[in-house]
């Protein structure tokens, strides 16, 4: 997995090129409009892990999470934090984060 913090757009098809299975996506990061630059990469991300998963409220997490959802889509996508998960960030917002990919039809 390669994970390059911040706007990678520029240089999304050259990390493509360096043969990591997994494209991991800061949470400034637009899955649709990286899926477009790169449609056959693994794309990993984004969900914020400051705002959301560790300063946020467990809705915020889930608005989140599925913003992701639906822009990563199901194929070539997997859902992660966008970044390092911070110290301090509540199981609760992990979990939450969890079951709303389950509940959207990620993993059983």
């Amino acid at each position: 997995m390669l994970h390059i913090c911040g706007d990678t757009s520029p240089t999304l098809q050259v990390m493509q090129e360096t043969g990591f299975q997994v494209l991991s996506l800061d949470q400034c990061m637009d899955l649709s409009k990286s899926r477009d630059l790169v449609p056959e990469a693994v794309l990993g991300g984004n969900v914020d892990p400051i705002n959301s998963l560790l300063m946020g409220t467990r809705e915020q997490v889930v608005e989140d999470t599925l913003h992701c959802l639906r822009t990563g889509g199901k194929n070539h996508f997997i859902l992660m934090s966008g970044c390092g998960v911070p110290p301090g960030t509540s199981i609760e917002n992990l979990s939450a984060m969890v079951e709303t990919a389950i509940d959207y039809g990620l993993g059983a």
